[in-house]
């Protein structure tokens, strides 16, 4: 089993959520970072100064293997960040894909889904 924090289209009810719908739920967290939409999903970057909401789940090993496939192949970096259940994965932005240059040209967002 592995734990995992989401921020973005895995979060209950968004159309990701097929890769947390079968894991336990352990609660919610804030992270900081930076947050940029990506149109159907956001990119967070860590290191920023915003806080922003995340939700906690256990998932199978094999689970954590679809997920993580998906995130890095969209250019997202693995990272182990405390939370208060216990350790998680949290997929940031990978600084060298999502270069300033590239955030510079994204709307940053405050939370996910946007409230436009």
């Amino acid at each position: 089993m592995k734990t995992i924090a989401v921020y973005g289209s895995l979060k209950k009810g968004l159309h990701n959520d097929w890769g947390t719908r079968a894991g336990v739920f352990l609660g919610t967290a804030t992270t900081l970072g930076d947050m940029y939409s990506l149109g159907g999903y956001p990119v967070l970057m860590k290191n920023g100064t915003k806080k922003y909401e995340i939700e906690v789940y256990t998932i199978t090993d094999e689970m954590y293997k679809q997920i993580t496939r998906m995130e890095l192949g969209a250019g997202y970096m693995e990272e182990e960040i405390n939370t208060p259940y216990e350790k998680a994965i949290i997929y940031y932005g990978d600084p060298t894909r999502y270069t300033k240059e590239r955030l510079a040209n994204l709307k940053a967002v405050d939370q996910w889904p946007p409230n436009n």
